[in-house]
C-alpha cells in the first residue's frame, strides 16, 4: 500500500498495462459479445497513452529493436510527470 500511495499514477500504469497483456491474451474482441465490448472499451481508454505513443513510435522509428523499448518509455512518461507533479504538491506548505 505504500507504494500506492507513493506513486498512484505509476501503480496506474502498470495496472493498464495489465489490462493491456490480459486483453491481447485473451482473444477477446468487440464483436465478442457484451463482456468483449466492455473488455475492449476498458482496455482502450485505459491504454490510450500507450496506444498514442505505440503509434507515434511505429511512424517514426523503423527499428524494429528500439520500437517497443521506446514505445514503453513515452507511453509511461505521463503517468511519471503526474506522480512528479503530484509529490511537488504534497511537499509545498500549506497555507
Amino acid at each position: 500500500m505504500k507504494i500506492i500511495n507513493a506513486w498512484p499514477f505509476l501503480t496506474l500504469a502498470a495496472f493498464t498495462l495489465i489490462v493491456g497483456v490480459a486483453f491481447h491474451l485473451a482473444g477477446v474482441s468487440r464483436d465478442s459479445g457484451p463482456i468483449g465490448t466492455a473488455f475492449y472499451y476498458f482496455a482502450y481508454v485505459l491504454g490510450a497513452p500507450f496506444i498514442g505513443s505505440m503509434t507515434l513510435v511505429t511512424r517514426l522509428v523503423s527499428n524494429s529493436a528500439i520500437r517497443p523499448l521506446l514505445g514503453l518509455i513515452l507511453g509511461i512518461s505521463p503517468y511519471v510527470a503526474a506522480d512528479v507533479l503530484l509529490r511537488r504538491r504534497r511537499r509545498q506548505p500549506k497555507t
